[in-house]
């Protein structure tokens, strides 16, 4: 709909306005102005891209779900703003959290009416809890941004998690907007990570701090059968190597001729991936059992004996701790934290060898769980409450 005038020039008129008032640059605050004494943090308003629609939505962010659900249970007030999902503006309650859609859509196009939004929204929450409120944004990008002038016009605390690619060389034109004083206020999941921002942007972040388990979906007793040999699960795309994941198998499936497989999750991979397989024999091997809700694939890894990961990145590999969370030996790639759950190695003949070996292996007899959830929001809370 062109703009010619009337109710839609004005709005457009108004949103312009509001954000020169903010600032030309949605970046380019600087770094926070802190007041000089803080009380204990007694709420917590989460910027982020997106956030689940509904309590069945379980396979939106689910570490950011996990994350409010424990903030909660710790006592503290919730907010979210989501910029880009829900595909809605009409705010919600989620398991007692505030939820604020901005409906941006992920288009470039709606971003300044996203923003608008979003920092009205923030301003708002602001000013109920003078003082007592902290802002958490998610991913080096506009979320980050958006908290980052929310803060300095409030003088509140604000921290941002590095949650993937953003520390990717293709996401270097975001570095240039970290200040050497905003690396105390930066956090990332992994070491590994870490090494990959250091190597990208010649910095490196004060905090590391991984996303734990929930203590509610650690399983009481693990099953003593497990009819899935492998299990792979992860969007299908190219940064995930699923041709190198079907290609262990084959390798292994040489020593195991009645090698069980499946790979779940959906992507634009998944054509050429279910064409690899029927070339490389593995159709009998390896089934493709596409999207499955969150509960269902950690059903299917506690009937699992190995989850092989064979991805080029990850920042932390959250499926790496839910599979140890339900008892799979992990094998992958040498990325996240793959390291410090299991096995690594980095070509399909050696990940073969790891994975044959693990097959043959006892049961695990209970959960592997070094990274609770309860203790990242401990973490968390401690980082809150200084005055930065």
């Amino acid at each position: 709909m062109k703009e010619t005038g009337g109710i839609l020039a004005f709005e457009r008129d108004r949103r312009r306005s509001a954000l020169i008032r903010w600032g030309v640059s949605i970046f380019g605050a600087g770094d926070t102005t802190p007041a000089l004494f803080f009380m204990p943090v007694t709420r917590v308003i989460l910027i982020t891209p997106g956030f689940t629609a509904d309590e069945q939505d379980h396979n939106c962010l689910p570490t950011l779900q996990l994350f409010v659900l424990e903030l909660l249970r710790q006592g503290l007030s919730v907010d979210v703003v989501a910029l880009d999902y829900p595909f809605y503006n009409t705010p919600y309650t989620w398991h007692g959290a505030r939820i604020y859609p901005c409906d941006g859509h992920n288009s470039r196009w709606l971003k300044p009416q996203t923003i608008w939004r979003a920092l009205n929204i923030g301003q708002r929450l602001l000013r109920e809890t003078p003082g007592t409120a902290v802002l958490h944004s998610f991913w080096l990008g506009w979320a980050s941004g958006i908290g980052e002038r929310l803060a300095k016009r409030f003088g509140v605390r604000h921290i941002t998690t590095l949650m993937g690619q953003d520390v990717l060389l293709q996401n270097r034109h975001r570095f240039r907007f970290v200040t050497t004083g905003r690396l105390t206020r930066l956090v990332v999941l992994s070491n590994f990570q870490n090494d990959v921002l250091e190597k990208n942007a010649s910095f490196r972040v004060a905090h590391v701090i991984p996303w734990g388990v929930s203590d509610a979906e650690i399983p009481p007793l693990l099953p003593e059968n497990r009819p899935i040999d492998v299990l792979g699960v992860g969007s299908l795309i190219a940064l995930k190597n699923w041709d190198v994941w079907l290609e262990t198998i084959a390798l292994a499936a040489k020593e195991h001729p009645n090698l069980r497989a499946m790979l779940i999750g959906s992507g634009p991979e998944r054509g050429n991936l279910e064409r690899l397989a029927q070339q490389s024999g593995l159709k009998s091997i390896v089934s493709f059992a596409g999207d499955m809700a969150r509960p269902l694939v950690l059903e299917k890894m506690r009937q699992a004996k190995v989850l092989l990961h064979t991805s080029s990145f990850e920042s932390q590999g959250y499926v790496l701790s839910e599979a140890a969370m339900n008892g799979c030996r992990i094998v992958g790639t040498p990325v996240g934290i793959a390291t410090e759950l299991g096995n690594c190695a980095s070509t399909a003949t050696d990940l073969a060898v790891l994975v044959s070996s693990h097959i043959s292996d006892s049961l695990q007899p209970k959960a592997y769980t070094p990274f609770l959830m309860s203790e990242t929001v401990q973490t968390y809370l401690e980082l809150y409450n200084v005055a930065l």
